[in-house]
This record gives structure tokens, sequence and C-alpha cells, in this order.
């Protein structure tokens, strides 16, 4: 006969294994509920690192460019913030070539490309986007002018010669004279125009309202919904710091090669949520990428300032 402890450790046992039979059976689901519930906070932020490991030749290419002072090529982590349903922001740090002609300058400029979008449930997704850099439009205004000044001395040698003919032709050489004046400073503004242009179109130090033209989504797709599981498996809690969590291994294929590449997610026992999901990517011969996205201040409110175009 057995003892009553003997009974409630059979009970406790059979409830553990009730519960892991039951995260085995559908973890596919429980990772969508999951999302569902990350997708349905007003408040949240992401935290995305990138790592990138390059074929042995490449990356000795790039150490080698590197200790000749070239530049670091290597990718660094972006910082998202993001509201939902309605407004993300995000911030991905960059590096751009510079365009300097100062001996010694570094030949890479630290920048922050940021975007605010707003996804509206029924309406097409609206961007706004600013890349945080005043080095490069300086140096782009210098590349410019110095662009344009020769542009101008070419100009100016070419109508001064075109002067002294139409002078000699009397009258009517005056007046081809003065329309040649009229058409090098056309000219030259419209280089000075293609420079604004390309400022705007660079969204440089100002906020560029871009139609992505993406059709609206309907009301129950989220921004935040990823690629559907493929052969989810559920590998069991583990405790990381304060939290205790649930580890899921997934696939995710991608839709242009049809490769796939292994996932694994961190969802919060306590609250359901999706805590960590991490991701790599193999190329082949390429490169290959790992990516770590970390969620946190959930419902920790957040104040995005929305650009004037996105109002």
């Amino acid at each position: 006969m057995r003892s009553p402890s003997t009974h409630l450790v059979i009970a406790v046992a059979a409830l553990a294994l009730h519960a892991a039979v039951a995260h085995a059976a559908d973890p596919a689901a429980e990772l969508a509920e999951s999302m569902k519930k990350l997708s349905a906070l007003k408040y949240y932020k992401a935290r995305n690192s990138v790592q990138v490991q390059f074929p042995p030749d490449v990356q000795r290419q790039m150490d080698e460019l590197k200790a000749k002072g070239m530049g670091d090529f290597a990718p660094k982590p972006t910082v998202q913030e993001v509201v939902n349903p309605d407004l993300r922001r995000s911030t991905i740090p960059q590096r751009m070539p510079s365009m300097s002609r100062v001996p010694g300058a570094p030949p890479l400029i630290d920048a922050n490309f940021i975007t605010v979008m707003r996804t509206r449930a029924g309406v097409a997704p609206q961007v706004a986007t600013y890349v945080d850099c005043k080095e490069c439009e300086a140096n782009q205004d210098a590349a410019m002018h110095e662009m344009l000044a020769k542009q101008a001395g070419a100009m100016a040698r070419g109508l001064v010669s075109e002067v002294i003919g139409s002078l000699a032709a009397g009258p009517l050489g005056i007046a081809g004279a003065v329309i040649s004046a009229a058409r090098v400073g056309a000219e030259r503004s419209m280089l000075q125009g293609a420079a604004a242009s390309m400022k705007e179109n660079l969204s440089l130090n100002r906020w560029t309202c871009r139609d992505l033209g993406l059709p609206a989504q309907p009301a129950q797709e989220s921004a935040t919904a990823l690629p559907s599981f493929q052969n989810a498996q559920f590998l069991g809690e583990r405790q990381v710091g304060e939290e205790t969590v649930r580890v899921y291994q997934v696939e995710i294929a991608d839709q242009s090669s049809g490769k796939t590449s292994p996932m694994t997610i961190y969802t919060s026992v306590k609250s359901g949520l999706p805590l960590k999901i991490e991701m790599r990517m193999d190329s082949g011969a390429g490169p290959s990428t790992s990516m770590t996205t970390e969620y946190y201040d959930f419902d920790v409110p957040i104040q995005i300032d929305v650009p004037d175009c996105l109002k």
C-alpha cells in the first residue's frame, strides 16, 4: 500500500508531465499567443544586436583595412522603440563614407538612421526618415561647393570666350552673350537645386516623409507579427536572471530562397510575453548573420515625437 507522500509525489509528477505534454502538443500556438500579447501592449521596447561572420578571406581584408585606419565596418546594434499598434520609432546606428577632403580625416562617419512609422489598421503604412549626421551634411556641402566651384570656373571660361567672340558680331552678338550668361546662371542654379534635392532624399538632418507603396494592413494583422512558425518544438524551462522562461526552437523560411533558418524564442512563464529571440542566418559561401532581439520596458510609457507630415 502506498503512503500519502508517495501519492503526492506521483500526483505532482503527473501534473508536471501533463504540463510538459501540453506545451509540447502545440508550441506554435503558444508562441502565437505570446506574440499576440506583445502586440496588444501599448508600450514596449526592443533592442536588436547584430553580429556578422564573414568568410576568412573577407574578414582578413577587413581587419587589414581597420589596421590601416580605413574604418571599422562591423555592424552596430539597433535600438528600436515601439508603440503599438499605431506607431513605432527605430534608431539604427550606421557608418557612412566621409566625403571630407581634409588629410587624415576618418574615412567613416557615425550616423543615426531614425524612422517613425505609422501603421494604422486599414491604412497604408506611412514612414518618415531622418539621418542624424551634422558632419555628413558639412562634408556633403564642402564636396558640393567644390564641384560647383569647378563647374562655375569651367562655365566662366567658356562664357568669356563666347562674349569676346559675340562682341565682334555686333548687336546680335551682344544679345547672344546675354542669353549665354543667363544659361550659365540657370545651369548653376540647377546644380545647387540638385544638391538640395540630394539632402532631401537622404533625409540629412531633416524629416522626409515617404510612401512605401505598401498595401493597407488588415485590422487583424499586427505590425509586430512574425512569419508562421515551422517545426516548432518546446525545449523546456530555464532560469534566466530572475525570470523563469520557456524555450522554443522554430524554423523561419526565407520567402525569396525558401531556405530555413533556426530561431530560438524565450517567453516569460510569469507574463507569457516574449523576452528574447535569437536567430542565425547562413548564406552559404557568403557571410552568416546572428541577431538577438530583447524585449523590455513592457507598458512603460514612451514619448515619441511625430513628424509634421505624419500628423
